[in-house]
C-alpha cells in the first residue's frame, strides 16, 4: 500500500503543480485587472467562460491520450505512442483554428451569448481577438505535455507551463501597467500577454522535443491513417471530452445566466471561478495521475492490480474533495477583503463562495 501511495504522490504532486500553475495565471489576471476596473474583470471573465469550454475539450482529448499513451508506455512502445500524439493533434488543431477564426472574426456575436451589457461585449471581444493566435499554440502544446505525462516526464512538463506562467504574468504586469514605456493596454494587454506566453511555452516544447530521447512533437503522424489506433483513441476519448464538456457548458451557463443580470453578479462570479479552480486543484491532479497509472498497469496486463489502483484512486477522490472545500473557505476572506467591488458584489461574491466550498 505505501508503495502505491508513493507512486502516486511521484506521479500526481508535478501535475498537482502544473494545475496550481495554471489556476495562478487565471489569478494574477483577475488581481491585476483590479486595478483596472470591475467592468474589466466583468468582461474578460466572461469572455473566459467561453475559451474554457475549449480549454475542456483539449483537457478531455489529453485524458484520452494519456489512457490510451500510458498502456502502450507499459509495454513501451514509443513509436504508437507517437502515433497517439498525431491523433491527438488532428482534433486540437482542427479545434484551436476553428476557435481563433470565430474569436477573431465574429468576437461581439460570442460575447452576446453571455451579456446584453454593450461595454462588456466591447471589452470581451478585444480581449477574444487578442487571445484567438494563443489558442492554436496551446493546443499544440497541450498535447504534447499530455504525452510528456505518459512517459514519466511530468518535471519537464511542470517545468514547461511554469515559463508560462513566469511569462504570463511578467507581460500582464507590461501591458496592464504600461511598464518599460508600454502603454497601458487594458484587457487587450492580458489577452496579448496570453498569446505571447502560450508562443513562449510552444517554443519550449519544440526544445524539449529536439534535444531529449523519447517520444518527439511531430506533425508528420496527423496525416498518418491507423484506423485501428484511431477507434481505440475514440473509445476512450470521446466520454472524457463528454464529461469535460458537460462541466464546462454547465459552468458557462452560470456565466451566461449571471452575465444577463447586472456586473456585479458577473464581477463576484470571476472571482468565484478563480477560488474554486484553486480548490480543485489536488481533485484534478488525483484524477490525471489516475488515468497514467491504471492506464500503466493494464498496459502490463496486470488487470487485478488496475482494479485495485482504482479503488485506492476512488478514496482519495473523497480525501481531495473535503480538502478542495477547505481550501475554498480559506480564501474566501482573502477574496471578500481585496476585491474592490461594490458592496452588492461583495454580498454576491460572498454567498457564491460558501456554496462552493460545499
Amino acid at each position: 500500500m505505501k508503495t502505491d501511495y508513493k507512486k502516486i504522490g511521484l506521479v500526481a504532486l508535478p501535475i498537482i503543480i502544473q494545475n496550481i500553475i495554471d489556476a495562478a495565471v487565471n489569478s494574477a489576471d483577475v488581481l491585476m485587472l483590479n486595478s483596472v476596473g470591475q467592468s474589466a474583470i466583468s468582461a474578460v471573465s466572461l469572455a473566459h467562460s467561453l475559451v474554457g469550454i475549449m480549454f475542456m475539450f483539449l483537457y478531455g482529448i489529453g485524458t484520452g491520450i494519456a489512457m490510451l499513451a500510458a498502456q502502450y508506455y507499459g509495454k513501451g512502445d514509443l513509436k504508437t505512442i507517437e502515433k497517439i500524439e498525431g491523433i491527438g493533434l488532428r482534433f486540437t488543431l482542427g479545434t484551436g483554428i476553428l476557435g481563433a477564426i470565430a474569436c477573431i472574426t465574429i468576437p461581439q456575436y460570442l460575447m452576446k451569448i453571455y451579456t446584453s451589457d454593450a461595454q462588456l461585449i466591447e471589452l470581451g471581444a478585444r480581449y477574444l481577438m487578442f487571445i484567438a493566435p494563443g489558442l492554436i499554440f496551446w493546443a499544440i502544446s497541450a498535447v504534447y505535455m499530455s504525452i510528456l505525462r505518459c512517459i514519466e516526464r511530468v518535471g519537464t512538463s511542470t517545468i514547461l507551463e511554469a515559463t508560462g506562467l513566469v511569462c504570463n504574468v511578467f507581460l500582464n504586469a507590461v501591458f496592464i501597467f504600461g511598464l518599460f514605456g508600454v502603454p497601458k493596454l487594458g484587457v487587450i494587454g492580458v489577452g496579448l500577454a496570453t498569446t505571447i506566453s502560450r508562443f513562449i511555452q510552444l517554443s519550449g516544447c519544440i526544445i524539449v522535443s529536439s534535444k531529449a530521447p523519447g517520444v518527439k512533437l511531430t506533425f508528420r503522424t496527423m496525416f498518418e491513417k491507423n484506423p485501428l489506433l484511431q477507434k481505440d483513441f475514440i473509445s476512450m476519448a470521446l466520454p472524457a471530452i463528454a464529461n469535460d464538456l458537460s462541466w464546462s457548458m454547465a459552468f458557462s451557463m452560470y456565466s451566461v445566466i449571471l452575465g444577463h443580470m447586472d456586473s456585479d453578479a458577473v464581477a463576484a462570479y470571476s472571482i468565484v471561478n478563480v477560488v474554486r479552480n484553486l480548490g480543485t486543484v489536488l481533485c484534478y491532479g488525483v484524477a490525471s495521475a489516475s488515468g497514467i497509472i491504471v492506464g500503466q498497469i493494464l498496459g502490463s496486463d496486470d488487470i487485478d492490480g488496475g482494479i485495485k489502483m482504482g479503488h485506492t484512486f476512488l478514496r482519495l477522490s473523497v480525501i481531495t474533495g473535503i480538502i478542495g472545500g477547505l481550501i475554498v473557505l480559506a480564501i474566501a476572506p482573502f477574496a471578500t477583503g481585496h476585491a474592490d467591488f461594490t458592496p452588492q458584489a461583495l454580498d454576491y461574491l460572498w454567498f457564491m463562495l460558501m456554496i462552493n466550498t460545499y
